[in-house]
């Protein structure tokens, strides 16, 4: 799965999530951080990649609701 692809998956889980509601006025929104393995990343090595999707997963969340942030690249 590229990056692309996750991150159309997780704008349509974004949409579909964001329709629904609790009861007649609670909205639910969430926020989706994407990554993928970089070619020269350890194939046994998770922390990497768990690294910049959490760092996406913050881009996603600082603006505000409801919104999608991807990391193709390492964090500085």
């Amino acid at each position: 799965l590229d990056l692309a692809r996750a991150e159309l998956i997780g704008n349509r889980l974004r949409a579909a999530v964001g329709s629904l509601q609790i009861g007649q006025r609670v909205p639910i929104s969430v926020s989706i951080g994407l990554a993928h393995a970089q070619p020269d990343d350890q194939p046994d090595a998770v922390a990497p990649l768990l690294d910049r999707a959490a760092a996406a997963l913050y881009g996603a969340k600082s603006p505000g609701r409801a919104r999608r942030s991807a990391s193709d690249r390492r964090p500085a």
